[in-house]
């Protein structure tokens, strides 16, 4: 560009992200891992399975770590003892620790959610064996939410694609807090309450389920209609034809749409990819015992939908999910971008 010289540019290489009318970042080689800045100061993306060096794991430790106050943890397998030493040592450093988990997946042998009983931590289960309390986010001192794919055990941490993203929006951590509240007190109850319909609060949305009317599934449908020029989508399990249909509508319409699923969820009952595949949609898998647990997608190269939601009815009408969709996102769906672009080629066949 006129006036940028090659020292700038490598200043802003990662830092910008072109949407509709511009051109996809490119990708590297073999994906997953490492620590990413997003789009400003208020947050960052970690991509696993975690490098050598524990990158990932150490940021999430330190967050951690750094508690003053208050530790809310929404996590569906709790089975990593660091992450959950961490919680400990919080709690008895005089840290509020409350903690919300899957009733079956919390008597799993690999479960430490027992050792966290004993130490005294707050803890409360749902109370279904069919729907699960799905969410994987943690809200710090009421100012920062950790918030992805990633459960909180060593095969998510070592082997599995899975993310994080750390967030400093007041909105966002406002609306997870409430969200923990909601269930905290509805599960002492031993009741399943729908959650709200979300909406836009400047160019973030916060979404909950199960959610009774379809809104929050009907906004993502939304975004992805939206899309003029790509879709790139990296979710674990797709079955719920509503937004399956709309991706096929707007193959059919031009719009570069590209999938990645998980090998053995791609044969499940009710499964899409091959739907997608039949219509003409390019759909890569991974060839690896452990997940392609990835739940994003990426919009133009410029809007993010990111969290534990997978495209499935259960998720809509039944287990207790999160998405958050971030509009011009820049440099945040950037790294979703590359990200999704190295898992694109080391699935290649």
């Amino acid at each position: 560009m006129p006036g940028i010289g090659a020292g700038v540019t490598a200043k802003l290489t990662g830092l910008i992200a072109l949407g509709p009318g511009g051109v996809p970042p490119k990708s590297g080689g073999g994906g997953g891992g490492g620590l990413q800045l997003g789009g400003d100061a208020d947050q960052e993306a970690i991509f696993f399975p975690d490098d050598e060096a524990g990158t990932g794991l150490g940021r999430l430790l330190g967050l951690l770590e750094g508690a003053l106050q208050r530790l809310d943890v929404a996590v569906y397998a709790i089975g990593h003892e660091k992450l959950a030493s961490a919680l400990v040592a919080a709690h008895k450093r005089g840290v509020l620790v409350r903690v919300l988990t899957d009733d079956v997946q919390a008597k799993q042998a690999s479960s430490v959610v027992p050792s966290l009983r004993e130490a005294g931590i707050r803890l409360r289960t749902d109370a279904s064996e069919k729907l699960h309390m799905h969410h994987k986010f943690v809200v710090v001192d009421d100012g920062t939410l950790l918030s992805g794919s990633l459960n909180w055990t060593y095969a998510a941490v070592k082997k599995a694609n899975e993310n994080v993203i750390i967030s400093k929006s007041a909105s966002l951590c406002r609306h997870f807090s409430a969200e923990f509240d909601r269930l905290w007190a509805a599960f002492a109850a031993g009741s399943a309450a729908s959650a709200p319909a979300g909406r836009f609060e400047g160019k973030i949305a916060a979404l909950f389920w199960p959610e009774a009317s379809g809104a929050n599934v009907n906004l993502l449908r939304q975004e992805l209609a939206a899309a003029r020029q790509s879709i790139d989508v990296a979710v674990f399990t797709l079955t719920l034809d509503v937004l399956v249909d709309l991706l096929l509508e707007k193959h059919q319409r031009g719009v570069q749409v590209r999938v990645i699923t998980d090998n053995r969820q791609a044969l499940v009952p009710g499964a899409d990819a091959q739907r997608l595949r039949d219509a003409g949609v390019p759909v890569r898998t991974d060839k690896s015992w452990y997940a392609m647990h990835h739940k994003f997608a990426v919009v133009d190269w410029s809007t993010l939908i990111n969290g534990s939601f997978n495209w499935t009815a259960q998720a809509a009408k039944g287990n207790n999910e999160a998405a958050v969709v971030f509009r011009s996102a820049g440099a945040l769906a950037q790294c979703f971008t590359k990200e999704f672009g190295q898992l694109w080629e080391k699935f290649a066949e």
